[in-house]
């Protein structure tokens, strides 16, 4: 367990004493983890679309799987930048209008079946496929002039960005918009997927609805950084997430069943 301060940390947001025992209860959760850095961020905005849409209600390495046979299919040299703090070159990055031209060309079901082989839906009861939802997600950012990761605050800026793409079958929550500004590099959001919601609900003792995930895990991450530099939200979120998914593969007793994981929240 992580050393207590001193004196009582003080949040300065709207939780005020929650978040400072909520960045209390983080710290003894996870220590040294908190010096931690993650650099690790995807090359291009595209991958960041395909990965946000894909990652709803399915298991992650599957989503990887997928975002890596797009890569190899049209051969793009790099997946990943080698720091998430600097951004490529644009011509080193895949346009969001060169994913756009690839599935219209093949049509969003042999896109599916032959790229990414995987045929996935928004939902069970009639989504549509994700590919299709990829197309609609690009479509809208082309729209509005975001095709690289340079152009990623014109979503910040235009709250139109963001209504369209809630309007897609499956998109509803906005969670998968956000969790596409947060692969892009948008280091001050999180996303109140099923993991982080449990993880507050134990911490603090009580039901936490959704909208209240972002102010929390920012006053926590405003109160850790005085001693963890390197805290983000998303630094967070991604440890909690961790931690809440080793959790749920724990088997229990008497159930054989293996648990269904996510890194998505549903829409």
């Amino acid at each position: 367990m992580a050393q207590r301060p001193e004196r009582p940390l003080s949040g300065d947001n709207e939780y005020g004493l929650e978040s400072a025992l909520f960045a209390e209860k983080l710290e003894e959760d996870f220590g040294s983890a908190l010096h931690q850095e993650d650099r690790q961020a995807y090359q291009s905005l595209s991958l960041c679309v395909i990965d946000a849409v894909f990652s709803i209600q399915a298991r992650y390495t599957g989503v990887k799987n997928v975002v890596k046979r797009y890569c190899q299919t049209y051969r793009l040299q790099k997946m990943y930048r080698p720091d998430r703090r600097v951004l490529p070159p644009r011509e080193e990055q895949d346009c969001i209008t060169d994913l756009l031209r690839e599935i219209n060309r093949l049509g969003s079901a042999r896109f599916a079946s032959e790229v990414l082989k995987n045929r996935a839906r928004t939902s069970a009861r009639s989504g549509i496929l994700k590919a299709e939802a990829v197309r609609l997600f690009a479509s809208t950012l082309a729209k509005h002039g975001v095709l690289y990761l340079q152009d990623v605050p014109i979503c910040l800026a235009n709250p139109g960005v963001e209504e369209t793409v809630r309007s897609i079958p499956g998109q509803r929550s906005g969670i998968t918009f956000r969790y596409m500004l947060m692969e892009a590099g948008c280091d001050d959001l999180v996303k109140p997927d099923t993991m982080v919601l449990r993880y507050l609900r134990q911490a603090l003792g009580r039901t936490v609805q959704t909208g209240e995930c972002q102010s929390l895990l920012s006053g926590a991450a405003a109160l850790l950084r005085r001693r963890f530099p390197n805290v983000t939200p998303r630094s967070l979120d991604k440890l909690i997430w961790e931690r809440q998914s080793a959790a749920a593969r724990k088997p229990s007793q008497g159930c054989r069943r293996r648990p269904f994981r996510s890194r998505v929240g549903g829409s």
